[in-house]
């Protein structure tokens, strides 16, 4: 599918031969990949579900524009998935495709977990460690129970969560 897209992106520049966004300054398409990203959020949130992570059309145009607009979505996107046993899988695959910059600029990352076995736990956050490890914000992260609870998780040695419940 990429390479399609690709094929097609490439087809409508030969056509066009050229980009009028591209022709305009750095600053000004900043602001129309606000606008643009804004206009797909829903009250102020960009939600992408982790089950089958897909981001925006204005990320798939070109190489350019994604690298240009890639850090705003990241930061402007709440990204969400649902954790049961044997699930880890997608969150590994995503999380593998997130530069540093990206993992940096991420702000909302949230999880319901369902059911974890002592395995797929220890998977989670080995993942969520090395996510950390490479520039993820601790304080973006949001782990809830099935019923709604806080969970509190442990990352490299240190608890995060609320710390008061995994106490009492």
């Amino acid at each position: 599918m990429a390479s399609e897209h690709q094929a097609a992106s490439d087809a409508l520049y030969a056509l066009n031969g050229e980009s009028h966004l591209l022709k305009l300054p750095p600053e000004l398409r900043k602001d129309i990949f606000d606008l643009v990203l804004a206009l797909q959020m829903e009250d102020g949130v960009h939600l992408c579900i982790l089950d089958k992570p897909r981001r925006p059309s204005l990320l798939q145009v070109c190489r350019q524009l994604r690298d240009e607009s890639r850090l705003t979505y990241h930061e402007h996107t709440a990204f969400i998935m649902i954790m049961s046993d044997s699930h880890t899988k997608p969150l590994r695959r995503w999380a593998a495709t997130l530069t540093a910059d990206e993992l940096g600029k991420i702000q909302s990352l949230s999880f319901r977990c369902v059911r974890l076995d002592t395995t797929t736990l220890r998977d989670f956050q080995g993942t969520l460690s090395d996510m950390i490890r490479r520039g993820l914000n601790p304080s973006a992260l949001r782990v809830r129970a099935s019923d709604n609870s806080t969970m509190p998780f442990a990352v490299g040695g240190r608890l995060y969560g609320d710390t008061e419940q995994a106490q009492g």
